[in-house]
Protein backbone atom coordinates (compact mmCIF):
# COMPACT_ATOMS: atom_id res chain seq x y z
CA UNK A 1 0.00 0.00 0.00
CA UNK A 2 3.08 2.69 0.80
CA UNK A 3 4.15 2.61 -3.02
CA UNK A 4 0.69 3.02 -4.87
CA UNK A 5 -0.99 6.58 -4.54
CA UNK A 6 -4.37 4.86 -3.47
CA UNK A 7 -2.22 3.05 -0.79
CA UNK A 8 -1.07 6.52 0.14
CA UNK A 9 -4.50 8.09 0.27
CA UNK A 10 -5.46 4.97 2.56
CA UNK A 11 -3.54 5.76 5.24
CA UNK A 12 -3.59 9.36 4.98
CA UNK A 13 -6.91 8.95 5.70
CA UNK A 14 -6.55 6.64 7.92
CA UNK A 15 -4.34 8.88 10.29
CA UNK A 16 -5.86 12.07 10.31
CA UNK A 17 -8.63 12.94 7.84
CA UNK A 18 -8.81 16.85 8.25
CA UNK A 19 -4.73 16.70 6.74
CA UNK A 20 -5.60 14.40 4.51
CA UNK A 21 -8.51 16.79 2.81
CA UNK A 22 -6.33 19.46 2.95
CA UNK A 23 -3.74 17.89 1.13
CA UNK A 24 -5.80 17.00 -2.02
CA UNK A 25 -7.42 13.44 -0.73
CA UNK A 26 -10.53 12.53 -2.32
CA UNK A 27 -12.10 11.26 1.03
CA UNK A 28 -15.41 9.72 0.03
CA UNK A 29 -12.95 7.40 -2.26
CA UNK A 30 -10.42 6.49 -0.49
CA UNK A 31 -13.06 5.13 1.88
CA UNK A 32 -15.14 3.27 -0.69
CA UNK A 33 -11.35 1.56 -2.07
CA UNK A 34 -10.44 0.74 1.90
CA UNK A 35 -13.46 -0.66 2.18
CA UNK A 36 -13.98 -2.40 -1.00
CA UNK A 37 -10.51 -4.20 -0.39
CA UNK A 38 -11.38 -4.84 3.08
CA UNK A 39 -14.76 -6.70 1.32
CA UNK A 40 -12.57 -9.06 -1.12
CA UNK A 41 -10.59 -10.20 1.29
CA UNK A 42 -13.17 -10.91 3.70
CA UNK A 43 -15.19 -12.66 0.88
CA UNK A 44 -11.95 -14.83 -0.24
CA UNK A 45 -11.86 -15.78 3.73
CA UNK A 46 -15.54 -17.03 4.02
CA UNK A 47 -14.61 -18.79 0.72
CA UNK A 48 -11.78 -20.74 1.70
CA UNK A 49 -13.71 -21.22 5.28
CA UNK A 50 -16.37 -23.05 3.39
CA UNK A 51 -14.12 -24.72 0.99
CA UNK A 52 -12.17 -26.18 4.33
CA UNK A 53 -15.47 -26.92 6.22
CA UNK A 54 -17.82 -28.02 3.45
CA UNK A 55 -20.32 -25.88 5.71
CA UNK A 56 -22.15 -22.54 4.40
CA UNK A 57 -23.63 -21.69 7.84
CA UNK A 58 -22.85 -18.27 9.29
CA UNK A 59 -21.75 -19.44 12.89
CA UNK A 60 -18.94 -21.52 10.78
CA UNK A 61 -16.39 -18.87 11.73
CA UNK A 62 -17.24 -17.16 14.75
CA UNK A 63 -14.32 -18.61 16.91
CA UNK A 64 -11.85 -16.73 14.28
CA UNK A 65 -12.87 -13.30 15.03
CA UNK A 66 -11.02 -12.59 18.43
CA UNK A 67 -7.88 -14.86 16.39
CA UNK A 68 -8.08 -11.97 13.61
CA UNK A 69 -8.35 -9.30 15.90
CA UNK A 70 -5.91 -10.54 17.88
CA UNK A 71 -3.19 -10.94 15.26
CA UNK A 72 -3.99 -7.44 14.09
CA UNK A 73 -3.23 -5.59 17.57
CA UNK A 74 -0.77 -7.88 18.46
CA UNK A 75 0.79 -7.06 14.81
CA UNK A 76 1.27 -3.48 15.54
CA UNK A 77 -1.44 -2.26 13.65
CA UNK A 78 -2.73 1.06 15.18
CA UNK A 79 -6.92 1.11 16.52
CA UNK A 80 -6.60 4.32 15.90
CA UNK A 81 -5.88 3.61 12.17
CA UNK A 82 -3.11 5.33 10.02
CA UNK A 83 0.18 3.12 11.21
CA UNK A 84 0.66 -0.71 10.32
CA UNK A 85 2.10 -3.10 8.44
CA UNK A 86 1.69 -6.70 7.36
CA UNK A 87 4.70 -8.23 8.26
CA UNK A 88 3.89 -7.66 11.92
CA UNK A 89 0.28 -8.93 11.59
CA UNK A 90 1.52 -12.37 9.90
CA UNK A 91 3.86 -12.92 12.34
CA UNK A 92 1.29 -12.36 15.19
CA UNK A 93 -0.87 -14.70 13.17
CA UNK A 94 1.60 -17.22 13.53
CA UNK A 95 2.54 -17.20 16.98
CA UNK A 96 -1.34 -17.25 17.65
CA UNK A 97 -1.47 -20.34 15.58
CA UNK A 98 1.36 -21.91 17.79
CA UNK A 99 -0.71 -21.74 20.77
CA UNK A 100 -3.07 -24.19 20.69
CA UNK A 101 0.01 -26.43 19.58
CA UNK A 102 2.08 -25.65 22.87
CA UNK A 103 -1.32 -25.84 25.11
CA UNK A 104 -1.82 -29.47 24.23
CA UNK A 105 1.94 -30.45 24.38
CA UNK A 106 2.25 -28.77 28.09
CA UNK A 107 -1.30 -30.94 28.76
CA UNK A 108 -2.83 -27.68 29.00
CA UNK A 109 -6.90 -27.49 28.05
CA UNK A 110 -6.89 -25.72 24.59
CA UNK A 111 -9.43 -23.78 24.95
CA UNK A 112 -7.78 -21.42 27.46
CA UNK A 113 -6.10 -20.19 24.46
CA UNK A 114 -8.83 -17.78 23.86
CA UNK A 115 -8.55 -16.68 27.23
CA UNK A 116 -4.66 -16.18 26.72
CA UNK A 117 -5.59 -13.94 23.40
CA UNK A 118 -7.65 -11.87 25.45
CA UNK A 119 -5.07 -11.00 27.84
CA UNK A 120 -1.92 -10.66 24.96
CA UNK A 121 -4.63 -7.90 23.92
CA UNK A 122 -5.28 -6.38 26.68
CA UNK A 123 -1.82 -5.96 27.66
CA UNK A 124 -0.61 -4.49 24.09
CA UNK A 125 -3.51 -2.17 24.50
CA UNK A 126 -2.61 -0.86 27.93
CA UNK A 127 1.42 -0.67 26.81
CA UNK A 128 0.38 1.16 23.41
CA UNK A 129 -1.92 3.85 25.53
CA UNK A 130 0.58 4.31 28.10
CA UNK A 131 3.50 4.67 25.15
CA UNK A 132 1.67 7.59 24.02
CA UNK A 133 0.33 9.33 27.41
CA UNK A 134 4.39 9.44 28.22
CA UNK A 135 5.23 10.62 24.53
CA UNK A 136 2.71 13.99 25.80
CA UNK A 137 4.74 14.27 28.65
Amino acid sequence: LRRSRAGLAIYAVGSDRNAAFRSGVNLGLSRVLAYSVGGFFAACGGLALSMTTGVGSPLAGTYYTLSAVSAIVLGGVSLAGGRGGILGVVAAAYILSLIPAVFIYLGIDPNYGQMIQGVLIVIVVMIGGLGAVLRRV
